[in-house]
């Protein structure tokens, strides 16, 4: 018996987080870029084997001199969800990634996965206790156009942290999961002891340059987009509707 031995080099991982949870997406998902090869491991991670544009790079195990190096490129990838849990997406990926293997490992290194957050269509299931926000993005030349690829954003009024990031489906309907809302906290002015309520602001940022299949994190980083906000209370166990006109 012969055995041969095979080196090859990845380019990228990636490992794909509910964006309510931030638990790892188990289920199967589609990933796919011009001229590409993924491949899935053990561990859930998507692995970018091939790119035609890095064959030569892929093909050799010990990493290039600096002046050998291909350029960085951007390469656009669309992730789609088969079983409709989680909306389609896409994102851009940076490669190729050095290899730096020092600890702690820097946040471009090949070896450390890239994590993009999935989220959840307007039918996925919450968890027992979030507060939850069910909001429509709507034409208002066409109240009955919906506007799909509008980024949610919930931001705590106390302390502007961020609470939770949704999208809106093709038609307009998003789903916004914020978990970890206490069912009572310590109030403010007023006397009172304790709230059940927490003030958030919710922010729809709409970019009609981004297409069919968004890039959220994109769509919140473009400060050309056109934004809106409204005030809103939330309460564990309680959903809330809100409803943004374009």
């Amino acid at each position: 018996m012969i055995v041969e031995r095979i080196d090859r080099r990845v380019l990228a991982a990636v490992r794909f987080v509910d964006a309510a949870s931030g638990m790892a997406v188990t289920q199967p998902l589609r990933v796919s870029a011009p001229r590409s090869r993924w491949l899935r491991n053990r561990s859930g991670l998507y692995v970018l084997a091939e790119l035609d544009s890095l064959a030569a790079l892929a093909d050799a195990f010990v990493h290039p001199a600096p002046q050998d190096t291909p350029a960085p490129l951007d390469l656009e990838v669309e992730v789609r969800d088969a079983a409709g849990r989680y909306l389609d997406r896409r994102f851009t990926l940076r490669v190729p990634r050095p290899a730096t293997a020092q600890e702690p490992l820097p946040a471009d290194s090949l070896f450390q996965p890239v994590t993009v957050a999935m989220y959840p269509a307007p039918a996925s299931a919450v968890g027992y206790n979030w507060a939850v926000l069910r909001v429509s993005a709507v034409r208002s030349a066409d109240p009955g156009q919906g506007i799909g690829g509008v980024v949610l954003r919930v931001v705590a009024s106390a302390d502007q942290r961020q609470l939770a990031v949704g999208v809106s489906d093709t038609r307009g309907e998003a789903l916004v999961a914020v978990p970890g809302v206490p069912i009572t906290t310590w109030g403010g002015n007023g006397g009172q002891v304790t709230a059940t309520e927490t003030g958030v602001t919710v922010e729809a940022v709409h970019d009609p340059a981004a297409g069919g299949l968004p890039d959220p994190e994109a769509v919140l980083a473009n400060g050309a987009a056109t934004r809106k906000s409204r005030d809103v209370n939330l309460r564990a166990g309680r959903t809330e509707k809100l409803s943004f006109d374009f």
